[in-house]
């Protein structure tokens, strides 16, 4: 039983008939780390404990300004390092402000990386790095951020293989 309204400020609010879409846009990376290492055993083996792992993102940025007139997110403030969730059976996950992944081969301090943090049996760490920006896509010759960067609403995967000799990593994108 609809009534059409002729002036709201006399006659107040009438709810519209039919439904109403709401349109979203998620504005920040989804970043998702996956560890794993060789057998058991083998030279290069690394033992991974959920619990005794800790994986950041080093020079990154995690602050920004989102603009509305074109809906994209300008990094600001200076790069940081940011720990990922641990989301438990060696997964992690960080949503991160979409940024241009840096990867420049004279100035290793200004690279995009995931640091690896293994606490070992005697509470030592050791301390692995894997660069982001020229890691490849999954069975293919191009690099995970084909566009050199992070974009919004886009769900990175990165799957690393730790080994004590180096690091080998694949990734997908989820839409």
């Amino acid at each position: 039983d609809h009534t059409p309204v002729a002036d709201m400020n006399v006659d107040g609010i009438c709810a519209r008939e039919g439904k109403i879409t709401l349109e979203f846009k998620y504005m920040m990376s989804e970043i998702e780390v996956n560890l794993k290492s060789s057998k058991e055993g083998d030279d290069d083996y690394v033992k991974l404990e959920s619990g005794k792992v800790k994986v950041e993102l080093v020079n990154a940025f995690t602050a920004g300004k989102l603009l509305l007139s074109d809906l994209s997110v300008d990094p600001t403030g200076d790069r940081t390092t940011d720990a990922l969730k641990d989301k438990g059976s060696l997964k992690f996950q960080s949503y991160i402000i979409p940024q241009v992944l840096t990867f420049t081969k004279d100035d290793k301090t200004e690279y995009l990386q995931f640091k690896i943090s293994v606490q070992n049996d005697d509470d030592s760490y050791d301390y692995y790095y894997a660069s982001v920006e020229p890691i490849l896509e999954s069975g293919k010759t191009t690099k995970i951020a084909p566009n050199g960067k992070w974009e919004s609403g886009i769900h990175y995967v990165y799957n690393l293989k730790i080994t004590k000799t180096e690091i080998k990593a694949t990734a997908t994108l989820t839409d």
